[in-house]
């Protein structure tokens, strides 16, 4: 399975890029997951996106990214990284309450590819909030509302869903989206 993926992320990633930032364009492509998180940095929504015949939006979350713009280079830069990763685990436990809500998703940052452009940090999950926050205001995770994570949850399998992060996100004509 990992291998479909490792293609699927292929296709992504040799897509044109913007020089500081990752543009991405959601389109079929043979070897696709069946359903994949997708996060816009730009629009701050996470979308959960299911693929049948064509890949469409199953569900938008409004979403908060790092305070800086571009993507994470190094531990401490506020940014959130841009790329294909992999949830890796859950924390419900021991958890921050107000800072990271009840629920928080690990990311496996650095990936292989992260590391091999000598990106350097650790920790970026996708997690809740106890408070409200504004866009662009983590230290370089994604966050969700407190009851959005809870809801997010269900479409997640820990090792096998992909979260492609992207300073924006395209889609193609044949794809279905919500904005």
């Amino acid at each position: 399975m990992r291998v479909k993926y490792l293609l699927f992320f292929l296709y992504l990633v040799l897509q044109p890029t913007i020089v500081f930032s990752w543009t991405t364009t959601i389109d079929y492509y043979p070897f696709m997951p069946k359903r994949f998180l997708a996060v816009d940095k730009y629009k701050q929504r996470l979308y959960v996106v299911k693929v049948m015949s064509q890949p469409s939006c199953d569900r938008v979350f409004l979403c908060k990214t790092g305070e800086r713009s571009g993507d994470k280079k190094r531990e401490g830069d506020k940014r959130t990284p841009e790329g294909v990763y992999f949830i890796e685990g859950e924390i419900s436990k021991g958890i921050d309450l107000e800072k990271y809500g009840s629920l928080a998703f690990v990311l496996n940052y650095p990936n292989p590819v992260d590391v091999i452009k000598g990106k350097r940090g650790y920790g970026i999950w996708i997690h809740g909030r106890g408070y409200s926050i504004k866009n662009y205001r983590t230290k370089g995770c994604v966050a969700l509302s407190y009851f959005d994570i809870r809801k997010l949850k269900r479409f997640i399998e820990i090792g096998k869903t992909p979260v492609v992060i992207a300073e924006r996100i395209n889609w193609a004509l044949n794809a279905s989206k919500h904005k």
